[in-house]
């Protein structure tokens, strides 16, 4: 049965965690500036639609740690979120679970490590990761992510395996090539 259907353009979500910018020092971001780049060949040579969110312009809190205190108390959407109608991580969840195909995320090595609002941004995401084990929800299933690592080269390799143990661990999946690093 033949079908007229169109396919619709991939969303990609660029999510640059990077706390540099042109008001705090002169110099631009290499993690943001390689992120932009490939959004950009995104758009105009896949025809995808996409977006970047900044994580130093949110406003949202550190993770509370309900999840120790017990599985069922970290809940989605995250009750932080709930309780703190200012909380912007929700447009994090919003964009990565409805809107997104395709997750690109840079980060600078900072001491050997992602950036801190990186790892502000996915303790606050055990909520999704938690509906797996209490649920038995998926809330992710096979999205892409790649990851752009700027920095010292020394902790490229070890920052890309923490990053895809994370997001696969969410749901995401890579491909072949899914990191770049320098």
């Amino acid at each position: 049965r033949p079908t007229n259907k169109i396919p619709r353009k991939k969303n990609v979500l660029g999510i640059s965690t990077t706390n540099l910018n042109e008001r705090i020092a002169p110099r631009k971001s290499t993690s943001e500036e390689a992120l932009a780049y490939a959004l950009d060949y995104a758009k105009n040579e896949l025809d995808s639609n996409i977006l970047m969110i900044k994580l130093r312009d949110l406003s949202f809190k550190h993770c509370e740690g309900y999840y120790s205190k017990n599985a069922k108390a970290c809940i989605f959407p995250c009750s932080i979120s709930e309780m703190d109608k200012d909380d912007q991580m929700i447009e994090v969840y919003d964009k990565l679970i409805v809107w997104a195909d395709v997750l690109v995320l840079a980060t600078p090595i900072r001491w050997g490590n992602a950036s801190s609002l990186y790892y502000q941004m996915i303790q606050r995401m055990n909520c999704i990761q938690n509906q797996i084990i209490t649920h038995e929800t998926y809330l992710i299933r096979n999205k892409v992510a790649a990851f752009i690592i700027t920095g010292g080269q020394d902790n490229i390799q070890h920052i890309a395996g923490e990053l895809m143990t994370f997001w696969s661990q969410i749901g995401f999946i890579f491909g072949k090539f899914p990191f770049v690093g320098w």
